[in-house]
């Protein structure tokens, strides 16, 4: 068999976004086998790491043959459109596995807080790519209350003509996403502190070495792979072959309804006729 030659016609420059980890010229310098883990039921699983889903990506784009090494300039910049992929994919609520619930503290009088990966911010915490739901939780009694907050756009928050009158507890939350910190405006202003719960978006993780250990739930792996190889077909010259097209589309869509939370079907009661129901029979007359 002839050995395809990797790369040999394109140039590639050093990727300029992971400077701490520069990749020197040449064959990918070797990376350490990792760490067997052992399951419950005695079984081994040995790690999957990002040069592995490289490595596959780019075998199933016909540039590499098994246990051919990868260059290490080539190996920085499938890093980093791995990264870029997986970043437009938190835009997709079905990619995100988990609605994470995070809790924040809010202050009695104040009703506008910052928030973002800064411990300048109110509330130092990933910026949400979106908030699912949200309510507030009040412990004052001893017991956990918790009280629903209807999420709001910026609109109906700029129809709002007393932003800062007070309540005991708030009724609406508007969350600004603005880039890479943001701000979520609380009405009407609670008196009293209160506990701030929020069901995010939680994205796919990024990774910042070609070492990183992938833990991702089943099926994402076979995903990124697939994914990966049809986002560097362009740079490569490669057409796409469309058993590859095909898995990338099944693959995710696989993700997509394995995440899709159940869908309680509901009917406003004013749109459904007036029936009486019957205490005997258990059921609604006709």
């Amino acid at each position: 068999m002839t050995q395809a030659i990797y790369g040999s016609n394109y140039e590639y420059g050093l990727s300029p976004v992971y400077k701490d980890d520069e990749i020197p010229p040449g064959p990918t310098p070797p990376v350490p086998p990792p760490t067997p883990i052992t399951c419950n039921d005695g079984t081994i699983i040995t790690p999957t790491k990002v040069l592995d889903i490289i490595r596959r990506a780019l075998r199933l784009l016909g540039v590499l043959v098994t246990n051919e090494t990868v260059d290490g300039p080539e190996a920085a910049d499938c890093l980093e459109q791995l990264n870029w992929m997986v970043d437009s994919w938190a835009n997709e609520k079905l990619l995100c596995f988990v609605i994470d619930n995070e809790i924040f503290n809010l202050n009695g009088g104040q009703g506008h807080y910052t928030i973002g990966p800064d411990a300048t911010k109110d509330f130092n915490a990933y910026l949400p790519l979106h908030i699912e739901s949200a309510f507030v939780r009040d412990t004052t009694s001893g017991y956990q209350n918790d009280y629903k907050l209807d999420i709001i756009p910026n609109a109906k928050w700029q129809d709002v003509f007393q932003k800062g009158i007070g309540s005991t507890y708030p009724r609406w939350l508007c969350f600004h996403r603005t880039w890479p910190y943001g701000s979520i405006d609380i009405w009407p202003v609670p008196t009293r502190s209160l506990q701030l719960s929020l069901s995010v978006w939680h994205q796919v993780q990024k990774w910042l070495r070609l070492s990183d250990i992938v833990c991702l739930p089943p099926g994402y792996k076979t995903a990124l792979a697939y994914n990966l190889a049809i986002a560097m077909a362009g740079e490569y010259g490669q057409s796409i072959n469309p058993i590859i097209s095909n898995e990338a589309k099944r693959t995710k869509a696989v993700i997509k309804t394995i995440n899709q939370e159940q869908i309680l079907m509901s009917t406003d009661a004013y749109v459904l006729p007036r029936r009486a129901f019957n205490l005997l029979s258990g059921l609604y007359s006709t």
